[in-house]
């Protein structure tokens, strides 16, 4: 597939603009703070002394990390002083094979338990039991040669609100192999990114994250074979040119789903121009795209092939 995009220049006048000068209002007093302690074990009472708790907050887009982290020292104990209002508290262990948790005994950070504090009274017995997470494990070839390739792995687990990021890994170049360990029960979709002439896919040979296959698992068990093998991709190429039918070099090509309004460039599918206007995208997944063009310089108006404002009208 060849395509060949005509850019208009953009001209801009320079304005005068006039700055007010901002007053700095004096800084608030500090909050006083509670004090929140407990201790991290694992397997048979064992003390967590490698890890941290996470702090989560409901702000406007749901719970989130607020930065506030109590780091596990001897015995698994950890103290975090936090001032008043609603939280959430994490473990997450450095250990790599024991399942992250959430207070108290809960999977997500939606189903934990809220800890209110009115930033003066301490609050402790927060104690964390980790349990030896799950196993998900898999090989990664080229199907037109069978031979492994490294190509980057990512896990999403499956939410009551979409779909969260659980880890990114990248397939042993030797032996095709990956593996995810620590997950915590739940259920998971599995990504495999393309790369140089492959194409990537969405475990078991879907192409979406939504068409995906659901993977379950249990803490302490192992699901094993999520395998891939990559066929080789389409490749879509073209040349940019601007009124004048000159080559426009340094223009991002982006290949993208037909959407209405905001644009998303699908993973590993752009290039940018050369010298002489040429750009080539290989590994492309079987699929119906939108092509756009985005000019660096500033000078040009972006546009969707072969010649829309909107990806949309492309």
């Amino acid at each position: 597939m060849s395509a060949v995009f005509r850019i208009a220049r953009v001209f801009r006048l320079a304005l005068p603009v006039v700055l007010a000068a901002a007053l700095l209002a004096p800084a608030a007093p500090a909050h006083a703070t509670s004090a929140v302690t407990g201790t991290v074990l694992g397997p048979g009472g064992t003390p967590v002394t490698s890890g941290i708790v996470q702090v989560y907050q409901d702000l406007a887009n749901g719970w989130t990390t607020t930065g506030s982290t109590g780091v596990l020292g001897a015995g698994g104990a950890y103290t975090i002083n936090l001032g008043p209002g609603t939280y959430r508290l994490g473990v997450l262990s450095y250990d790599g094979t024991l399942a992250p948790e959430f207070y108290d005994d809960a999977a997500t950070v939606d189903d934990a338990q809220d800890i209110v504090l009115d930033g003066v009274t301490p609050l402790g017995g927060i104690d964390f039991d980790l349990e030896v997470g799950g196993t998900i494990s898999g090989k990664v070839t080229a199907e037109a040669t069978g031979n492994p390739t490294a190509k980057q792995i990512r896990l999403h687990q499956v939410t009551s609100s979409g779909f969260e990021s659980a880890g990114i890994k990248t397939s042993n170049g030797s032996t095709g192999i990956y593996s995810f360990t620590g997950l915590q029960s739940g259920t998971y979709r599995v990504e495999i990114r393309g790369g140089g002439e492959l194409s990537g896919e969405f475990y078991d040979e879907a192409h979406t994250l939504e068409d995906a296959t659901d993977i379950p698992v249990v803490v302490g068990e192992d699901v094993t074979d999520i395998d891939a093998s990559l066929i080789v991709g389409a490749t879509v190429s073209g040349t940019v040119l601007d009124g004048a039918s000159a080559p426009v070099e340094d223009v991002q090509i982006c290949l993208g789903p037909q959407t209405i309004g905001d644009f998303t460039c699908t993973v590993g599918l752009h290039d940018r121009t050369e010298s002489d206007g040429t750009y080539e995208i290989t590994g492309v997944p079987a699929g119906s795209y939108v092509v756009s063009a985005t000019a660096t310089t500033g000078e040009y108006v972006d546009l969707f092939h072969p010649a829309a404002a909107w990806p949309e009208d492309a």
